[in-house]
C-alpha cells in the first residue's frame, strides 16, 4: 500500500470490469438519434463497451453532463446545451450507461475555459483529432459519431418543436 492517501476514493478498474447488464438495463433507446438545433444533427452508434477514438486511438477532449440516463438524451444535450459555435466542432459523444454520464467530443484544443459554463464537467487533456474512426475498450460506455448535419426549413423546425 502507498503511504500517500488518495484524494478521494474511486472504483478500481476491476470494479468497472465486473459491471454487468444485470446491474442496470443498458439498452440503447435509439441507435441513430437526430436532435434539432438550427438544423438536424445525425448521430450513429459506432461502438459498444468503448469510447470513441481517432485514427491513432487517441480519445477526444470533452464537455460532459451528469444524470443522462438515455443514449438519445446524450445526443440532445450535446446539440442543445453548449454554445452554438461548438456545434461545428462536435465529433460525437461517449455515453456511460452505468454512471449516466454524457461526454460531448471535440478535437484537441477546441474547448476553452470560457466553455466550462456550458457543461457539468470538462476535460481538455485528450489528444483526439479528426473523425471518429476507432474506439478504445471501456465497459459500459457507448460511442456515437456525428453522421451529418442538415438545414431544415423553418416550417419543419416549427412542427418538430410542437411535437
Amino acid at each position: 500500500p502507498s503511504r500517500r492517501p488518495t484524494r478521494r476514493p474511486s472504483n478500481s478498474s476491476n470494479d468497472r470490469d465486473d459491471r454487468s447488464s444485470s446491474d442496470k438495463n443498458c439498452e440503447i433507446d435509439d441507435e441513430s438519434p437526430r436532435p434539432v438545433r438550427n438544423g438536424r444533427y445525425r448521430f450513429n452508434l459506432f461502438a459498444e463497451d468503448a469510447r470513441c477514438a481517432d485514427d491513432s486511438k487517441n480519445t477526444y477532449e470533452w464537455g460532459g453532463f451528469f444524470d443522462v440516463d438515455e443514449f438519445s438524451d446524450c445526443a440532445e444535450k450535446c446539440v442543445q446545451e453548449p454554445s452554438s459555435k461548438l456545434l461545428d466542432e462536435l465529433r460525437g459523444f461517449d455515453w456511460d450507461c452505468y454512471e449516466e454520464k454524457c461526454r460531448c467530443l471535440y478535437d484537441e484544443d477546441t474547448l476553452r475555459s470560457s466553455d466550462e459554463k456550458y457543461f457539468d464537467d470538462m476535460n481538455t487533456d485528450e489528444e483526439g483529432d479528426g473523425s471518429i474512426v476507432d474506439s478504445v475498450n471501456n465497459k459500459g460506455w457507448y460511442c456515437a459519431k456525428v453522421a451529418g448535419a442538415e438545414e431544415l426549413l423553418n416550417t419543419e423546425l416549427v412542427s418538430e418543436a410542437a411535437e
